[in-house]
């Protein structure tokens, strides 16, 4: 990515957005969630898929409601929310990951639309490690979206594709290494905007949601433990067991079979006997991996090396799963044997397969945790009232070191 400088595309916006002290033209319009101090007891305040806990170290620079150990609020003053050339508009949104509200992004129907964060005096940012936000948008003006970060010699942006977002109207966790920006010619010592986000041309009914923007101290893009603890929950649970990007909350509905080890209204266990894990044709072994995003373990699969590679979770009675909406899943690699995979489910009578790059998976070494529509299996011929194998993986050609990484698999009803 090429450092962008401001003669191509800041001083003009900049200029445009920087209201002279009697007319200011964004108070009031974001962000609406930065001064929250955390989650605490109340129900209605998310605790965000990667909850805050003790030990760590994270970072809030703007639309953020979680616990942090270190804030940079927007005090309109000295730290800023600029929206460019009143090519978007902004405004709090229940439907939100974290905290009570997230902020929706309504395009200016122009052809491109930007903001960003921006503080008068530039910060030193080196001890901080990775950039995390979490977007959800299905309209078109939100298809090719970048993330930025800006020094005063100008601006890194990278495509937040290449870190698991698509505009599939589901929400998208993006982990970005902060030294991506650095590579992209970004000076640590100097940034004047920790976060830009610029979008191509749209509708004016064009909407995104933007929440759990934070910074931390993490190396990797996974499970959200900022380099602190180990990553277990308050309250007796064992220290080493992680709740996982979505928490189980009780009253959900939430169904497991198999690979996962989080909380679950219902479960229907592998017992060999009647339900079962299979590996097709000696393509894959399996085994126990501790870099996981929930429990104590996820699952490694070791490509056998040959042309292609399956394994599925089957039942020997076909199982109605018509109450079920939504498969989950989180996978993660970065070599050639897993760049291209497909989720299945099976009926007796067929498999149907799905691209899960349609989905957010992408093989760049980061957790991408996919939500499937069951409705997408149907729409290619599933019957979802005599379901066999409600979980199928198929991966291409591949070298005998070829890992891939799953983890946190299970149905919801919504």
């Amino acid at each position: 990515m090429k450092k962008l400088g401001y003669a191509l595309l800041l001083l003009p916006l900049l200029a445009g957005c920087r209201p002279s002290p009697g007319t200011p033209d964004y108070s009031g319009q974001g962000p609406n969630n930065q001064n929250d101090g955390g989650p605490g007891t109340d129900p209605n305040v998310l605790p965000g898929p990667f909850p805050f806990q003790e030990g760590q170290r994270r970072l809030g620079v703007g639309f953020y409601e979680g616990g942090r150990t270190d804030d940079i609020a927007i005090d309109n003053t000295t730290t800023h929310v600029y929206l460019y050339e009143a090519t978007v508009t902004m405004e709090p949104s229940t439907d939100r990951v974290e905290g009570r509200n997230a902020d929706l992004l309504v395009h200016g129907g122009k052809p491109w639309l930007g903001f960003g964060v921006h503080w008068d005096t530039p910060r030193n940012m080196d001890a901080w490690k990775m950039l995390h936000v979490s977007l959800k948008s299905e309209d078109p003006g939100f298809a090719d979206v970048k993330i930025g970060m800006n020094d005063p010699d100008g601006s890194v942006q990278l495509d937040a594709r290449k870190y698991g977002y698509t505009n599939d109207g589901q929400w998208h966790h993006l982990a970005i290494p902060v030294a991506d920006f650095v590579a992209g010619g970004l000076t640590l010592g100097t940034v004047n905007a920790p976060f830009v986000l610029i979008a191509g041309q749209g509708a004016a009914a064009d909407k995104m949601l933007l929440d759990n923007l934070y910074f931390s101290t993490q190396t990797s893009g996974s499970s959200g433990s900022d380099g602190g603890t180990d990553g277990g929950t308050d309250g007796g649970t064992e220290p080493d067991l992680l709740p996982g990007p979505f928490p189980y909350q009780q009253g959900q509905a939430r169904l497991g079979v198999g690979f996962y080890e989080g909380g679950r209204s219902e479960d229907i266990v592998i017992d060999n006997a009647t339900t079962h894990i299979y590996l097709y044709e000696s393509t894959v072994t399996i085994e126990a991996s501790t870099e996981r995003i929930e429990g104590r373990s996820a699952d490694a699969l070791a490509h056998a090396g040959k042309a292609w590679l399956g394994l599925g979770v089957h039942w020997d009675a076909a199982r109605n799963l018509s109450a079920w909406k939504t498969l989950h899943v989180s996978l993660k690699s970065d070599d050639a044997g897993f760049a291209d995979v497909k989720i299945g489910m099976n009926d007796p009578a067929r498999s149907v397969q799905l691209d899960i790059k349609k989905y957010g998976y992408t093989n760049d070494g980061q957790w991408h945790h996919l939500a499937i529509p069951v409705a997408d299996f149907v729409a290619g011929g599933l019957q979802p009232t005599s379901v066999s194998a409600p979980f199928v993986l198929i991966a291409g050609q591949g070298a005998v070191t070829d890992r891939l990484l799953l983890d946190n698999l299970y149905f919801t009803a919504d």
